[in-house]
């Protein structure tokens, strides 16, 4: 197993961009700087479709939280 690690959501992208063919899942956070979890899985979603997320929040209250999941992924 490898695991790829990014500093921020848009690195995280970046990372995925380059990788994306060889990556089994994603773990996000959805506070992360310069590009929320959501903002970082919509853009993962345009480079592939099918990628697969596991979302880690310590704001059960975030209502982008709840935008993720009602995406069905």
């Amino acid at each position: 197993m490898r695991v790829l690690v990014a500093e921020d959501g848009a690195v995280a992208v970046d990372v995925f961009r380059k990788h994306h063919e060889a990556i089994d899942v994603v773990v996000l956070d959805m506070l992360m700087p310069h590009m929320d979890g959501l903002q970082a899985f919509q853009a993962m979603q345009e480079i592939d479709p099918s990628v697969r997320v596991v979302l880690s929040t310590v704001y059960s209250q975030d209502h982008r939280a709840g935008q993720l999941l009602r995406t069905g992924t």
